[in-house]
């Protein structure tokens, strides 16, 4: 029981933090007057084209948006290996 709490706070906990990065972004790029991208995952890359971000770390973290629709919509194919290594 415990242990299914734990994961389930991860998943969950992992889920917000993408989704807050990626709102967070959104509202970055419209208040530079940057056409805000219509994939999550392009948000986060054209926080690094403006240089919000540093682009190689923008880079590097842009699949955690996708991995954010694995969270929300396939969460009966979630590998626990996964969320707890990108955390």
């Amino acid at each position: 029981m415990v242990e299914h709490v734990l994961t389930a706070s991860a998943e969950r906990d992992f889920q917000v933090a993408i989704q807050a990065t990626i709102d967070i972004g959104a509202l970055l790029l419209a208040e530079s007057a940057t056409k805000v991208p219509e994939s999550y995952k392009d948000v986060l890359l054209a926080l690094g084209q403006i240089g919000v971000l540093p682009l190689d770390f923008a880079k590097k973290i842009a699949p955690m948006a996708q991995f954010r629709n694995v969270l929300v919509h396939l969460y009966l194919e979630i590998d626990l290996r996964k969320v707890y290594f990108y955390l």
